[in-house]
C-alpha cells in the first residue's frame, strides 16, 4: 500500500502485533518517549536494518531515517534515562540533521509574519466566544497548548489591516509551513540546549519535511475537513479562541488578546528561549479554560485533586480519568487522554515531572491554576 505526501509516495505497512506488545509501544508513546506508535516502528526498522547491515548497536542513533525530522535518541549504552541528561562521559550520539546549519532565509521570512508589531495595522471584527460542550475533549494526542498561541499570533498577524478573516484553505497553504519552520528550529535549539524531553519546546509542534506531522498539527491544532466538507475541529475551536463563520477561521475577543501578548519565542530569540509561555498567557489560557472549555476544565480539576490526594503516578491517574472518560474509550485511549492532559497542564504550569529512577511522579507546581 502506498500512501501520497505532496507529490510523493510513501509505502505503508500494515503490522499485527500481540496485546503485550502494543502496550508496551504504547506506554512508551503515552510516556512522551515516541510521539507515535508510527514513529516507533519507523525507529525500530531503521534499528535493525542497520544491525543487519553490520552496525555495531552502540552507534545507532548516529544516523536517522530521511522520512523523520525530528526522531528521538535511540537507545544506545550511553543514552540517558527520561528525565535526566547524559554525563560527559556517557554522553548519548549526537543526531546529524540538515537543520544544523544557522537559520535560514526561509525560516527568517517566517518568523516575519508572527511579527507582533504587524498588529498594529487592526485587525478584522473579532467574534464572540461560545462555551463548548460539557463532553467535548481535545484529540487525545494534543499534548501542548503553544500550538494555539503560534495559530492565533498567525492568524492575527495575517489578518492585520484586512477587513476579514483567513480561510481553512490559507490555514493549510501558508499556516502550516510558517509552523513547521518554527519546530524545525526549536528542535535544533532544543538538541543545542541539552533540553530533557520534558523541557523541549519544539514538542507538539511540525517539522519541516515531515509531512505527517504538520498533517497532525493542521488535524489537531485548527481543523480537519472530509471530502464531503464535514469540519472536524481542532483545539483552536474547541478551546473557544476562533469560530468557523462560513469557511472563514475568525479570531475570538480574547483569542486576540492572546496574540496581542509578547512570548519568549515569536518575539524573542529561539535560541536563548526557556519555555513556550509568559505566565500572562498561561493566565488567559487557564482562564479561558473555566469559561469556556468544561470538560477541559473538570479533566483538570480531577487530576490535580487526585495529585493532592497523592495519586501521582501514571497508572494511578489513569484509573481516576478511567470513571470520568466516555465509556466507549478503551484503556489505551484513556491512558494518552491522561498523557496529553497532563502535557498540557505542564505547560501551563499547574503540575511538574519528578523522576524517580525510570518511573515519573506528578507535583502541583506553585498556587495550581489561580483561574481554577
Amino acid at each position: 500500500m502506498f500512501r501520497k505526501c505532496d507529490t510523493t509516495f510513501v509505502p505503508v505497512i500494515a503490522v499485527k502485533l500481540s496485546d503485550r506488545v502494543f502496550a508496551q509501544i504504547t506506554r512508551l508513546v503515552s510516556g512522551g518517549t515516541y510521539e507515535t506508535p508510527a514513529q516507533f516502528l519507523e525507529i525500530a526498522a531503521f534499528n535493525q536494518l542497520a544491525l543487519e547491515e553490520g552496525a555495531a548497536p552502540a552507534s545507532l542513533g548516529r544516523t536517522a531515517p530521511s522520512s523523520l525530522e525530528s526522531p528521538p535518541l535511540l537507545p544506545t549504552d550511553g543514552a540517558a534515562r527520561p528525565g535526566t541528561r547524559p554525563s560527559p562521559e556517557r554522553a548519548a550520539p549526537k543526531l546529524v540533521r540538515f537543520a544544523d546549519s544557522k537559520p535560514s532565509k526561509p525560516l527568517e521570512d517566517a518568523i516575519g509574519r508572527f511579527s507582533l508589531s504587524s498588529l498594529d495595522r487592526g485587525l478584522p471584527v473579532a467574534l464572540v466566544a461560545k462555551p463548548r460542550s460539557v463532553d467535548e475533549r481535545p484529540w487525545v494526542q494534543f499534548n501542548r497548548v503553544f500550538g494555539l498561541k503560534v495559530a492565533c499570533r498567525w492568524l492575527a498577524a495575517a489578518s492585520a489591516g484586512s477587513a476579514q478573516w483567513p480561510d481553512l484553505a490559507t490555514c493549510t497553504d501558508k499556516m502550516i509551513p510558517d509552523v513547521a519552520e518554527l519546530g524545525s528550529a526549536l528542535e535544533v535549539a532544543d538538541r543545542r540546549q541539552a533540553r530533557r524531553r520534558d523541557e523541549l519546546l519544539a514538542t507538539g509542534l511540525p517539522r519541516r519535511r515531515n509531512p505527517a506531522s504538520c498533517d497532525r498539527f493542521l488535524a489537531q491544532t485548527i481543523a480537519r475537513t472530509t471530502r464531503t466538507g464535514a469540519v472536524y475541529p481542532g483545539a483552536i475551536l474547541q478551546y473557544a479562541l476562533a469560530v468557523l463563520d462560513g469557511d472563514r477561521l475568525a479570531l475570538t475577543e480574547r483569542a486576540c488578546a492572546l496574540a496581542r501578548l509578547r512570548n519568549p519565542i515569536l518575539d524573542g530569540d529561539i535560541e536563548d528561549a526557556s519555555s513556550t509561555l509568559t505566565p500572562d498567557e498561561q493566565n488567559l489560557l487557564l482562564e479561558q479554560v473555566v469559561q469556556f472549555v468544561p470538560g477541559e476544565c473538570a479533566d483538570y480539576r480531577a487530576l490535580l485533586a487526585a495529585i493532592r490526594h497523592g495519586k501521582a503516578t501514571p497508572d494511578e491517574l489513569v484509573t481516576v480519568m478511567r470513571d470520568l472518560a466516555p465509556s466507549d474509550w478503551s484503556d489505551q485511549v484513556v491512558r494518552s487522554h491522561v498523557a496529553g492532559t497532563i502535557g498540557r497542564m505542564a505547560e501551563l504550569g499547574l503540575v511538574r515531572r519528578h523522576w524517580e529512577g525510570r518511573r515519573v511522579r506528578y507535583e502541583l507546581n506553585g498556587s495550581e491554576g489561580a483561574p481554577l
